[in-house]
């Protein structure tokens, strides 16, 4: 009984690690046409970028894709797929409906894609300039903390690094 007990613990413990360490993340760029997918003990997320994509104000939204634009996003079982009609309005495929006007649910899952994107360092510059100019220095370090990924925060620092208007305080806290 106690091999029995033993066993079943160490399939148990071995089963755990095993579940814990399934991390995946592939990121492939071909031709202008960026995926990342992920896919770990927590979430499952697929998403594909092309073309030049600008936010809203507020980034919880898209405000428009160039003519060759789409945005792609899976997550937990929703689907989300943004292009641009040429008339200029953004058509959405939410989970295989198309819609033009969208509901509290719809824009919710737009703002979880968009902060996706914002976190992998989507439009990563533009945005750093843009908070450095309307709430300064401050504000894109403690955006930069906020980022995992090395790269997203050497996006951000180096428009900082880059930036000609840093007083003689921000650039000795930059350098530190």
């Amino acid at each position: 009984m106690k091999k029995t007990m033993l066993c079943i613990l160490l399939i148990a413990v071995a089963f755990t690690t095993s579940v814990a360490q399934k991390n995946n993340i592939s990121i492939s760029n071909n031709n202008g046409e960026i995926r990342i997918s992920v896919q770990d003990s927590k979430q499952k997320l697929d998403l594909k970028l092309k073309g030049e994509i600008t936010f809203t104000d507020d980034e919880k939204g898209i405000q428009s894709l160039s003519n060759d634009g789409t945005v792609s996003f899976k997550k937990d079982g929703d689907k989300l797929k943004i292009t641009q009609e040429t008339n200029g309005t953004l058509l959405y495929v939410i989970n295989g409906k198309k819609k033009l006007v969208l509901d509290e649910k719809d824009k919710a899952l737009v703002a979880q894609c968009v902060q996706t994107m914002i976190a992998i360092g989507v439009n990563g510059k533009e945005r750093a300039q843009k908070i450095y100019e309307t709430t300064g220095f401050e504000s894109v370090l403690k955006e930069v903390n906020r980022f995992e990924s090395d790269y997203v925060k050497h996006t951000y620092l180096n428009v900082l690094g880059s930036s000609d208007s840093l007083s003689e305080s921000e650039m000795l806290s930059f350098l530190e």
